[in-house]
């Protein structure tokens, strides 16, 4: 077989389930250019017969004789790779038809891009769609979000395989975040990092898949990629449990108030340094202003007792981007919720004072 343009790299492990409906969707794909690498990691059911199944010439499989875990078999394939670009692919997902051919255009059409996402449908394990996901619409915000969380789903995404390999691969220092780890590093040369807008994949989602078992060690990792992202941003290392506010991953916790200062300042310092160094024009101030203001009112909603300063605060921050920023719709209907954001304040307050 020639050397092909694209390797769909896909690490397999007990996959049976799902297997043979990932391999053909991959198989079915309107461009056909491409080696589909299946790294057997180990398997103990029935995933390399299915493997061992298939005639078609494009499908290899590379065998590690134990379990290496998902950091190794991403390894083993990356070396063994042939193409230069690789789309990622799970053994229990299902690519749509046209993937590959749009993905790889657009990496060829946008020399800059070293790594693309998709959005995606997402299933139930029946194979039932059940939501959708797409990660930010731009370049700039990509960058933006990587400071504080993953925006790219796995296995949707397409990288250069020479800008991977340069970057050292895969690492297995932040267990179950190895892929945030990696973006994180590829991120760091700006817009290098982009979403299609398009549903190319269906991710799905089930008990038994590790973003669900291992979800708080994944937490505790992807909060070491984000702190590190952004003190090579800022140029100081934040506070980890500040950090930790602005991932999202929390839900109902108690934190004083220090800790939210610290993680608004952090927002600040990021906004700042985009400002000054990633606007390339200024029809870009806008989006990334609403990116902040998503951010803050996500860290707000943590703090609903402080509800007034919050969205004030907010408020402030984005008139000194632009004060014509405050007229756009999600703006007003914030500035309309101030009456009673204040009322609601000073009700608080009032209470407070009469229980003392």
């Amino acid at each position: 077989m020639p050397t092909p343009k694209i390797t769909v790299l896909m690490p397999v492990f007990n996959g049976e389930a799902y297997l043979r409906e990932a391999v053909e969707s991959v198989l079915s794909q309107d461009y056909s250019d491409f080696e589909l690498l299946a790294v057997d990691d180990g398997s103990k059911d029935g995933s390399a017969s299915i493997l061992e199944s298939y005639a078609d010439p494009r499908l290899r499989i590379l065998r590690n004789p134990k379990n290496l875990g998902i950091v190794g078999a991403m390894q083993a394939g990356l070396n063994a790779a042939s193409g230069k670009f690789v789309a990622r692919m799970d053994a229990d997902d299902v690519c749509l038809p046209s993937r590959l051919r749009l993905q790889l255009e657009y990496m060829e059409s946008h020399l800059q891009t070293q790594l693309l996402g998709t959005a995606c449908e997402l299933i139930d394990s029946n194979g039932r769609v059940c939501g959708q996901y797409a990660g930010p619409p731009d370049p700039l915000l990509v960058d933006w979000e990587m400071l504080f969380r993953n925006p790219l789903v796995h296995s949707t995404v397409m990288f250069r395989r020479e800008t991977v390999v340069k970057l050292g691969g895969y690492r297995d220092v932040v267990p179950y975040a190895e892929d945030y780890d990696l973006w994180s590093r590829i991120a760091a040369s700006p817009r290098s990092v982009a979403v299609l807008p398009e549903s190319l994949l269906r991710l799905r989602k089930h008990e038994s898949q590790v973003s669900v078992v291992y979800r708080e060690r994944m937490a505790k990792s992807a909060n070491a990629v984000s702190l590190n992202a952004i003190r090579n941003a800022i140029g100081e290392t934040p506070p980890a449990e500040a950090v930790f506010l602005l991932q999202g991953w929390v839900k109902g916790i108690t934190c004083d108030q220090r800790q939210f200062a610290a993680a608004y300042a952090i927002l600040h310092a990021c906004l700042e340094k985009f400002l000054r160094e990633r606007i390339n024009a200024t029809s870009e101030r806008k989006p990334l202003a609403l990116a902040f203001a998503n951010c803050v009112r996500s860290l707000s909603r943590l703090e609903p007792q402080r509800a007034f300063q919050r969205t004030a605060w907010l408020f402030r921050e984005i008139a000194s981007v632009s004060p014509k920023y405050l007229f756009v719709p999600c703006f007003l209907r914030l500035f309309a919720r101030l009456p009673l954001l204040s009322l609601a304040w000073l009700f608080g307050r009032l209470k407070t004072k009469s229980s003392e």
